[in-house]
């Protein structure tokens, strides 16, 4: 599963917005208790998001592959323009890519 493709998961199983997915940092996240803690905005406070076991799993396997690819920076998904990210790229192009 590439980046896109977890970022929408994440959308989708536990409601952030894309600002929030985008300041996510690897410390917002508690993979064991399955929640996440979301920085404040303008608007709102600290915000607590929680997932079920599935996302964990797809997170986990997230984090493994950076792991893996030595991605050593604190945020969680790193933009075009962040270091490591033409590995990410390359990973999420990869995958994206139809069998034969």
């Amino acid at each position: 599963m590439g980046r896109l493709q977890i970022n929408v998961y994440l959308f989708a199983k536990t409601g952030i917005r894309r600002q929030e997915l985008i300041d996510l940092d690897l410390k917002d996240l508690y993979l064991e208790n399955r929640y996440a803690i979301l920085k404040p905005h303008a608007k709102r406070s600290n915000r607590v998001v929680f997932f079920d076991n599935e996302c964990a799993q797809v997170l986990e396997a997230w984090l493994s592959w950076r792991q893996e690819n030595k991605i050593r920076n604190k945020a969680l998904f790193l933009g075009t323009h962040a270091p490591g990210s033409t590995e990410i790229l390359s990973m999420t192009s990869q995958q994206n890519t139809p069998k034969a």
